[in-house]
């Protein structure tokens, strides 16, 4: 549409236009995360998240036709969305984790280059597990960007892949500023995010604070099931951190509560951990 119309002097449809690549651009990350929960069976997880998909669609819907009118134009979104929503399904394959992550975690780098957090690696050889590759990407992605969003500036992410009891285990451990005690034992439970989503609908992904939908953890959990991992999560709060006194700046050095950066390290963070079952038993061992 943007090409066809006549130049915009005065860039009022601009405007329009960037407002509505603005909600396309969250609806299609949205309908990514949707397409796998979806494939959980389960009726309710369902009914629930078509219905938010659905007002989602509506407020597309309902910008266009306010800014621009006419309802070939509504229709023809309409049908492109429809077009491309749908869960498919995934081919496990055997993948050697440890190689796999050392492989994901500069293209990972890439994604969050705008902030100054560090990532500290820590691999060791693993034997191979049985899981789609897209999935371990997601898996892998999701925990590594929940952990740079709750780390400020300056900070370090830790990610190790080892064993444990002769299974892999992936770590990814922020030194953030954590997650109450209440709200951590509501994480795996609902729709759920720790953080006021109004205050950090419009930050990047991979900025700090910039997490709201809730869905990474949500999707952890439902793959969790489907393809025989077990998730395990400890937090500590920042016990800087008080809610209506003070909150964190985003960046160690601003911070008025600590000396070093050795302080922020000590004073919270977040720990989640994948323990996966090696590929030759996954067939006969569930959790």
């Amino acid at each position: 549409l943007e090409k066809r119309l006549t130049p915009d002097p005065e860039g009022e449809l601009t405007r329009i236009f960037q407002r509505a690549q603005r909600n396309l651009q969250r609806l299609l990350e949205m309908q990514y995360e949707i397409e796998d929960l979806l494939q959980e069976k389960d009726h309710t997880t369902f009914n629930l998240l078509t219905k938010l998909l659905a007002t989602c669609t509506d407020e597309l819907e309902a910008l266009i036709s306010q800014e621009m009118g006419g309802m070939e134009v509504i229709r023809r979104i309409e049908r492109k969305i429809e077009e491309i929503f749908g869960p498919w399904e995934s081919i496990p394959e055997i993948i050697n984790p440890g190689s796999f992550l050392e492989k994901m975690l500069p293209q990972i780098g890439l994604r969050f280059a705008h902030r100054e957090c560090r990532i500290i690696k820590k691999i060791s050889p693993t034997p191979p597990i049985l899981i789609p590759e897209d999935v371990l990407m997601k898996i892998i992605e999701g925990v590594i960007k929940n952990a740079v969003e709750n780390t400020p500036d300056k900070g370090e992410i830790l990610v190790t892949m080892n064993l444990k009891d002769g299974r892999p285990l992936l770590e990814v451990e922020d030194f953030g500023v954590g997650i109450t005690h209440q709200n951590l034992k509501l994480l795996f439970e609902n729709y759920f995010t720790a953080y006021d989503t109004e205050s950090y609908r419009s930050g990047r992904p991979y900025e700090f604070g910039a997490g709201g939908k809730g869905f990474d953890l949500l999707r952890l959990k439902i793959f969790s099931e489907q393809y025989n991992f077990k998730i395990g999560i400890s937090s500590r709060r920042c016990t800087h951190i008080h809610e209506e006194s003070y909150s964190c700046p985003g960046n160690i050095d601003r911070c008025q509560k600590i000396t070093s950066h050795r302080e922020c390290r000590d004073s919270g963070g977040t720990r989640v951990s994948i323990l996966f079952f090696p590929a030759d038993t996954q067939d006969h061992e569930r959790i």
